[in-house]
């Protein structure tokens, strides 16, 4: 399991707050000052330690991942993402973040495109493989999984939406899709830029 982490604030206080976790029993620990611009530009020590050893099997890498946004931690949810865990296979991941909560939860719905429920998270499946004789049941893993957690979940954020169907993408937005197809209309009337999870122009009249 990898925990990603980040305390903007006192050092001091940031180690009382990170112990736990780094006390946890973890193989690998690269909590560290950073500069903003390392975030998206790890320093080489962080690399090193996520590199292939010598002799492992080289070649076209494979990735496949899905996400939506869980409505709330029930028992029910929690047995589906275990029984995700059991049947995973290669080198597989399951995220959970985005934890909605605190002040942007405050801000009206209609005041961003963002839909933000309070209590919910945002998840994903990803599976990793090389060569292709075992693509089918990678991708199954991960659809299957999706699929198992629906009925717990909600529209997915934006960014771990995993489809670019109108019907999916509006969802996302809910009932703030109507005004982004105005604007989309007004600025993109064409529907240029639609390589993305596109919104539709809205018709005229």
């Amino acid at each position: 399991m990898v925990a990603i982490v980040c305390y903007a604030g006192d050092e001091q206080k940031a180690e009382t707050i990170l112990k736990p976790l780094r006390t946890f029993g973890t193989l690998a620990d690269t909590i560290g000052r950073f500069r903003y611009p390392q975030f998206t530009n790890p320093p080489p020590e962080v690399l090193r330690q996520f590199e292939r050893p010598p002799g492992e099997a080289q070649g076209p890498y494979n990735s496949y991942w899905k996400g939506a946004s869980l409505s709330d931690w029930s028992d029910e949810a929690v047995n589906a993402l275990v029984a995700a865990r059991d049947g995973a296979m290669g080198d597989w991941s399951i995220g959970l973040g985005h934890y909605m909560h605190g002040a942007i939860c405050r801000v009206d719905e209609a005041a961003t495109p963002l839909i933000r429920r309070e209590g919910s998270y945002s998840y994903f499946f990803n599976t990793g493989w090389r060569g292709s004789s075992e693509s089918g049941a990678h991708m199954d893993w991960v659809d299957g999984s999706i699929v198992n957690l629906a009925k717990y979940s909600h529209a997915a954020y934006i960014n771990y939406l995993s489809s670019n169907a109108e019907v999916d993408v509006a969802a996302a937005y809910g009932a703030n899709y109507g005004r982004l197809q105005s604007l989309k209309r007004r600025f993109d009337p064409d529907n240029l830029f639609h390589l993305n999870r596109n919104i539709v122009p809205a018709k005229m009249g």
